[in-house]
């Protein structure tokens, strides 16, 4: 298998590539112009996630993300206690 491949692109005209097998591409340009997939939907859902007691799907799979997921951070504290130890209190 070739180290790297060159293409000539006539103007004007147009390369689709679909991920397949983790294959690394990688274009030695500037700069670039991102661009979304043509036959990729766009997620459309919250990027910030709360963390719950109970599990939380975000509908992802198979879509076009725009942006990073953030979960939140989950609050924790920590107090001294009536026999000397500390308690940890996670939550609010």
């Amino acid at each position: 298998m070739p180290d790297a491949v060159r293409l000539r692109i006539p103007q004007g005209q147009q390369i689709i590539l679909r991920p397949r097998d983790n294959v690394q591409v990688s274009f030695g340009l500037d700069s670039y112009i991102p661009m979304r997939p043509i036959d990729i939907e766009e997620y459309e859902g919250e990027y910030i996630v709360i963390p719950s007691t109970t599990e939380q799907t975000l509908p992802t799979e198979d879509k076009f993300l725009t942006q990073n997921v953030v979960v939140e951070e989950i609050p924790t504290y920590q107090t001294t206690n009536p026999a000397g130890g500390i308690t940890y209190i996670i939550g609010n």
